[in-house]
């Protein structure tokens, strides 16, 4: 799947912020989403709902094959446990399907030709890789359909269950000329389900959008968002990265280094948060204090190749240079 980057050099730092999904679905999702009740449906349980687009399906253009639009109802309506069950014919035809929508294609190329061999039933060593492919293909491809089909209501018109899913689908595709919709289906999706995943999704945009507009004023507000983030869950990696970008943009070297000497400090265990310190002491230009860091991450997680690969990046480049650190700020929508 590839997925849009946008990349800052700071001050002898490579900042790669990246959508990067991963989906693990092993067991059947809950009864369909209510609208009213109960706590803050995580974007991991938003997803997995059934959506009901079937009226919509069914105008489709009168140029899909035939068997097209029962498919679609199908794969939107049901879960993975059954799109799992299609047989091979159904998913040659939903391939097909999927190539007479320039939408889809255009949404995931690569998709359209994995899509029955990611769902192929596996041999016992690779079966957990090639489910987690299959789901990952299931789910893309559901939020496909749901942009596509819903694509002419306004946010505030959706049920839940769809906002989700078109939220989801234009996340993963991060248009950067798309920012401000994305933002106001974030908005919508918040106020109907302000769980943590959900807030953390929103300071993420906010995020892209500062990057693009450099607005002080932004900034200070997208502080503000994540310290109440790390306030909320101070255990949170994905959100330490997301903090430590921002404020590596805004020149805040004392605050990054509380931000990760903080974070080391009360989770010694982590390989991530000791890569982050290493970054810190890099930005420092403190090659020594960098490698320290480097090797209390590599210690932890020894077949990191991330961690070894920087670290004979680190030790062949000037103290601080440009290039060196591929800090990647994964957004997992579907997990806390």
């Amino acid at each position: 799947m590839k997925l849009n980057r946008t990349q800052l050099t700071l001050s002898g730092i490579l900042l790669t912020a990246a959508l990067i999904l991963a989906l693990y679905f092993s067991r059947r999702p809950a009864d369909p989403l209510t609208e009213t009740g109960g706590a803050p449906k995580s974007i991991r349980e938003l997803l997995v709902q059934p959506v009901n687009i079937r009226t919509a399906v069914e105008k489709a253009p009168a140029t899909l094959p035939a068997p097209c639009p029962g498919l679609f109802a199908r794969v939107t309506e049901g879960t993975f446990d059954e799109f799992q069950a299609f047989t091979d014919a159904e998913k040659n035809t939903l391939q097909s399907c999927a190539e007479a929508l320039p939408f889809l294609a255009k949404h995931d190329p690569a998709h359209l030709g994995r899509l029955r061999n990611a769902c192929s039933t596996p041999d016992e060593e690779g079966a957990n890789a090639m489910q987690n492919n299959c789901a990952l293909y299931f789910y893309l491809y559901k939020a496909g359909l749901v942009a596509y089909f819903e694509k002419d209501k306004p946010a505030a018109d959706l049920s839940t269950d769809a906002l989700a899913q078109i939220f989801f689908h234009e996340y993963n595709n991060l248009d950067p000329q798309r920012l401000d919709l994305l933002s106001g289906l974030a908005d919508e999706l918040l106020r109907r389900e302000p769980s943590y995943s959900v807030k953390k999704a929103k300071a993420s945009i906010a995020l892209f959008q500062f990057m693009k507009s450099q607005n002080p004023a932004q900034g200070e507000e997208l502080l503000r968002t994540l310290a109440a983030l790390k306030d909320q869950n101070p255990h949170d990696e994905q959100g330490l990265e997301l903090h430590f970008v921002a404020l590596a943009i805004m020149g805040r070297a004392q605050e990054m280094n509380t931000l990760t000497e903080e974070f080391v400090s009360s989770h010694p265990s982590s390989a991530a948060g000791h890569y982050m310190r290493s970054a810190y002491f890099w930005q420092m230009k403190d090659r020594a204090q960098t490698i320290e860091a480097l090797k209390n991450a590599i210690a932890l997680e020894p077949t990191n190749p991330r961690y070894m690969e920087l670290r004979d990046r680190v030790e062949k480049a000037e103290p601080g240079a440009a290039g060196v650190y591929n800090i990647n700020v994964n957004f997992d929508l579907i997990s806390e």
